[in-house]
């Protein structure tokens, strides 16, 4: 599978960047929302970043987080 953009559930703890993760595959169409929600990135997610940079990975937050105040 391939890279995607950020992607994300209200129910879960993380933010997905991958189409393959397994994590992200059992998330129903109509949960997902688009970008990171301010979540951390899935582990999972990260190592098959990895995994396609031969073992290289810098997490790059691309949407500016929010503080709750």
């Amino acid at each position: 599978m391939s890279s995607a953009r950020a992607f994300y559930s209200p129910r879960q703890k993380v933010h997905h960047r991958d189409r393959g993760c397994g994590a992200g595959q059992t998330l129903a169409p109509e949960e997902l929302r688009a970008g990171t929600g301010g979540k951390d990135l899935c582990p999972e997610c990260a190592e098959l970043a990895r995994a396609k940079n031969g073992g290289l990975f810098e997490h790059v937050c691309l949407e500016p987080q929010q503080t709750v105040r």
